[in-house]
């Protein structure tokens, strides 16, 4: 027995590729999402001008990430359905098959890369958003204790 090989188990290489695929469609979805609700619905914004370049910055690296990540999901299907028809297909002398084991490796590579750095920015955002509501409920509570006169 030559043991397991991961490149040979079509239905494995496409689970893990669609994983990839709804995990960078969620972060891009959510994203999205969170970016224009609070763009154009709650306005949050900070008085701090740091805060909401990294905030905005963070949301825009992370969609472009997953979105970038979620193409390269999608490509890669493509591939591994060729690879279950490949066959021994010959191009310039190298198994047809091996150019696509070679490129659907370098292709889950990069997904990754782009995933957790699409992740990474998420989590910015999300901790950014944090402080932010954080400085507006400070900011709501002095506001109202002024007008009830109790400061």
């Amino acid at each position: 027995m030559d043991g397991f090989n991961l490149w040979e188990s079509y239905t494995l290489l496409k689970v893990c590729n669609y994983g990839a695929l709804i995990m960078a469609l969620y972060i891009f979805v959510k994203l999205f999402v969170l970016l224009f609700k609070n763009t154009l619905i709650t306005h949050y914004s900070s008085e701090n001008i740091w805060k909401n370049i990294c905030m905005y910055g963070s949301a825009m690296v992370g969609l472009f990430f997953s979105g970038n990540s979620a193409t390269g999901s999608f490509y890669n299907s493509f591939s591994i359905e060729a690879l279950e028809t490949a066959g021994d297909k010959v191009v310039d002398g190298v198994p047809y098959r091996e150019l696509l084991i070679s490129q659907i490796q370098i292709s889950f590579r990069n997904i990754i890369i782009l995933l957790v750095i699409g992740i990474a920015a998420y989590l910015v955002y999300k901790f950014t958003l944090k402080a932010i509501n954080k400085e507006l409920e400070e900011f709501r509570k002095n506001v109202v204790h002024k007008r009830l006169g109790k400061v």
